[in-house]
């Protein structure tokens, strides 16, 4: 038999671990991956063979120098994560200032243990599709190996919740971005462990969004066996059944519509989060081979009224009132026709807002306030107003805590984060006018506030949702929305039935192309839906292809 030198390696260690068992079992080495057929019938078997597994060993790969200096540092992240944990399972803080963080006293950034825990978080076992299950189904923790080196499950999970959540930006980790999907996984897998089987299975794919399978169909089949998709006879839906003779993009096709039939939900169209390819998939069909951005606009939380296994709700959002999906069954298997409002046409749209812009007071957020006061002043009759509605929807309106979301914010925040930026950006000849009366005239809105400011500006540190998107305004009705960075203008604003988020279609001849969710301000909660029962709206049928 022939194997990779990867695994070559890997069972020369595994050797040498102590184990209560003579046997391992190695996907690699016990399913013909030749063979499609096998290969199909094994994935349906993959929860059978790890229920009757005593326990599961990972090998993250060879041995790094300095692994003797991680768990030490593991630990003390570990102790630092229970520290932090309230009675109630919630958390003393949201993040840690610097100054809190740097008396922490922990090493250098220069120390070897750093370097060696950022190798381990580098490396592609992580991320791979199949370990989800290989987590989730183990019967106990799983034992987790550095080469020959074993670490503490616990200790290292729980090191890389405090690291994520809120440390990472100080940690010297942060200077590797490579490191990060380690860490959501990490977080996943916790989740999983945590709260159990089975998960719904939208959710799962949200929670793996940026996981990596060398065959495509994978990102769906290594999922299954942790779903509430098996029917009272223990079988799975024909749309889900593993086929790798079936064409990948059929299979993405009917395991997008699968899941939005079953859900009567819009949910899983979140998770266009990429530059779509309309020249190979139907635009409303999700590519889980893509490479989507983390990046998402609704937020999101465990649903306590889901009977049929764990699941992910929009909790802030609900654009269209709680109706659910209608879908129009009469079209070809390429078409979703789905039935909702057309709000608006989009008619001015703002530069794609980077991360580095976001966290740099850039110009281009200076042009975009600029672009704001301008279009709309017809639906505003305020400059606050006009803030708020910029403020709010620059973050979506994300959650800044259990209790407090971005527009439960005194607008001093919001003026203080302008002023920072008419202080930074360039005062070029053309502009250094412009920019000095507004910052004439924003230290005149500070000034009326009596609102105290925090040391740090919770405003600015929550704009995750603008990176990699535009602001736009529509063309009639003045709204200001948060949108994919491929909207252009002409799109259509749309409140889809099922959809908790507004979405955007680009008009093409009689039908559509789905170009993404959005967040528009004032359309968020079901506005539209009510404006439809007044009369203001007319019901549509979109084909979207």
């Amino acid at each position: 038999m022939t194997i990779t030198p990867h695994l070559k390696e890997a069972i020369g260690c595994l050797g040498t671990i102590k184990r209560d068992t003579e046997w391992i079992w190695i996907d690699q080495i016990c399913i013909n991956q030749e063979d499609d057929l096998e290969r199909a019938v094994q994935v349906g078997m993959m929860k059978d063979i790890y229920a009757s597994c005593k326990g599961t060993i990972i090998w993250s790969g060879t041995h790094v120098s300095g692994i003797e200096t991680v768990p030490p540092l593991v630990e003390r992240f570990s102790i630092f994560y229970a520290e932090d944990m309230n009675p109630d399972g919630t958390r003393k803080r949201s993040r840690y200032t610097r100054a809190e963080y740097e008396g922490l006293k922990l090493p250098p950034a220069h120390d070897t243990s750093w370097a060696a825990l950022n190798n381990i978080l580098c490396r592609p076992w992580f991320v791979r599709s199949w370990v989800i299950q290989e987590t989730a189904l183990s019967k106990h923790l799983p034992r987790i190996f550095c080469g020959t080196k074993e670490l503490s499950w616990q200790s290292f999970v729980f090191a890389t919740l405090w690291i994520l959540d809120i440390s990472y930006e100080f940690t010297p980790l942060s200077r590797t971005p490579a490191n990060v999907p380690a860490l959501r996984s990490l977080k996943f897998f916790n989740e999983l462990l945590t709260f159990g089987l089975p998960w719904d299975l939208t959710t799962l794919l949200n929670k793996s969004i940026q996981s990596k399978a060398s065959e495509p169909r994978d990102r769906v089949y290594s999922l299954l066996a942790l779903t509430n998709e098996f029917g009272e006879t223990g079988n799975l839906p024909l749309a889900l059944r593993a086929d790798y003779q079936k064409p990948v993009e059929a299979i993405l096709r009917d395991v997008t519509r699968h899941i939005i039939s079953t859900t009567k939900s819009l949910r899983i169209l979140t998770l266009i989060r990429y530059t779509p390819d309309w020249n190979s998939l139907p635009s409303w069909v999700i590519d889980f081979s893509a490479n989507a951005e983390w990046f998402r606009i609704s937020y999101f939380s465990w649903d306590p009224h889901s009977d049929k296994g764990h699941s992910l709700i929009e909790i802030s959002n609900d654009a269209a009132g709680g109706h659910p999906v209608v879908i129009d069954d009469s079209l070809s298997e390429h078409v979703l026709g789905l039935q909702g409002l057309q709000i608006d046409i989009i008619e001015g749209i703002c530069e794609v807002m980077k991360q580095n812009e976001l966290s740099s007071f850039n110009l281009s957020i200076w042009m975009a306030w600029q672009n704001a006061c301008e279009r709309l002043s017809s639906r505003y009759k305020s400059i606050e107003a006009i803030a708020r509605a910029f403020m709010v929807t620059l973050t979506a309106d994300w959650s800044l805590s259990d209790s407090q979301r971005v527009s439960d914010l005194p607008l001093v925040y919001f003026w203080h984060f302008l002023l920072d930026i008419c202080n930074e950006i360039s005062t070029a000849s053309e502009l250094r006018d412009a920019v000095d009366a507004e910052r004439a005239h924003i230290r005149d809105l500070i000034s009326a506030e009596t609102e105290k400011t925090d040391d740090e500006n919770p405003f600015s540190l929550h704009l995750d949702a603008a990176h990699e998107r535009r602001l736009f305004f529509s063309k009639d009705l003045a709204y200001i929305g948060l949108g994919p960075k491929v909207v252009q203008q002409n799109d259509v604003i749309c409140v889809l039935f099922g959809g908790a988020t507004p979405f955007i279609l680009r008009p093409s001849g009689d039908k559509y192309r789905f170009v993404g969710e959005c967040y528009v301000f004032e359309l968020m909660t079901g506005e539209a839906i009510q404006d439809w029962k007044s009369g203001k709206h007319t019901l549509n049928e979109f084909q979207i292809y």
